[in-house]
């Protein structure tokens, strides 16, 4: 693995260490059954692209029909990010969309991006209050991809098929010489991120991958 890697690993890992498998699921609280079917609305509404005005007018024929009482889009919302532990973080940025500020960046104070035709972008991070207290100019709201591994992994259905990829790897080495290629996670490329360059080790481990959009470079 290059050196660059390495250090960009190190990086972001900081002082996190990966615990123990568990031995057995870790169990949250018992929902209500107002929370349930709150929960069974606000996915619906979710997945259907709804209004705010939907939800309350659905929560309404809901509590008609059981006599059930709905959690407000509020409430439901401040269930879901406390049984997932999903909580969105807060990074400044530029406010022309250069750059965020983090890794080399956090500790700047004006963006240092340079674009082709206009030079340094140099816009300031901040404004101040007029006791000079400083405030981020733009911000960019940011799930953390670890919590959201966790909160994938503390699924039984996203957890196996997150564990695909490993028991797939692991019958192909039992079966040398017989096995057939059926998948990425048993092909040979695979086993010599795992057997070569010593990646993949633990079961849980993920690679994640990044795109962008494409560039329309014809009038066509």
């Amino acid at each position: 693995v290059p050196q660059v890697v390495k250090d960009l690993q190190a990086e972001l890992l900081g002082d996190y260490v990966c615990p123990p498998c568990p031995e057995d699921i870790p169990m949250k609280r018992s929902l209500t059954d107002d929370e349930k079917l709150s929960l069974q609305l606000y996915i619906a509404w979710k997945q259907s692209n709804g209004t705010v005005k939907a939800y309350a007018l659905h929560a309404a024929v809901l509590l008609n029909a059981t006599n059930i009482e709905i959690l407000s889009l509020h409430q439901v919302r401040n269930l879901a990010r406390e049984l997932t532990l999903f909580k969105a973080t807060q990074k400044d940025m530029c406010p022309r969309s250069c750059i965020a500020y983090t890794g080399l960046y956090k500790d700047l104070k004006a963006c240092p991006y340079i674009h082709k035709k206009h030079g340094k972008c140099n816009e300031p991070r901040y404004r101040y209050t007029p006791s000079g207290k400083e405030i981020s100019r733009a911000q960019v709201s940011i799930l953390p991809v670890k919590d959201t591994i966790q909160a994938m992994y503390n699924n039984i259905d996203t957890a196996e098929a997150l564990l695909y990829r490993d028991k797939c790897l692991k019958d192909s080495l039992h079966l040398v010489g017989s096995a057939m290629y059926s998948d990425y996670a048993n092909a040979a490329i695979h086993r010599i991120q795992y057997e070569q360059l010593e990646i993949f080790q633990d079961s849980r481990d993920i690679a994640l991958a990044l795109s962008t959009d494409g560039a329309q470079l014809t009038l066509k």
